[in-house]
């Protein structure tokens, strides 16, 4: 079976997250994590993080963003 919609929407959304994990690391920023004491940089308000991580972040987040309306789609359509 062919999902081409499915296919191309997580290629795009892997080609999101590697960009922000590579501006990430370009930044000497640490990874991002879930069970940390401190919290991340990015999540600081006082953070002015660099131009590439805050595009590439802003990419990564419109693309979940994309995700919603699919999601209740496919919920409705089950």
């Amino acid at each position: 079976m062919i999902h081409h919609e499915l296919d191309t929407l997580q290629t795009a959304l892997n080609t999101a997250l590697n960009c922000l994990r590579s501006a990430m690391d370009k930044s000497e920023l640490p990874p991002l994590s879930q069970h940390a004491v401190d919290m991340h940089p990015l999540d600081r308000m006082d953070y002015l993080a660099p131009i590439d991580v805050y595009e590439a972040r802003r990419t990564a987040l419109g693309m979940f963003l994309c995700l919603a309306p699919i999601q209740l789609f496919i919920n409705s359509s089950c």
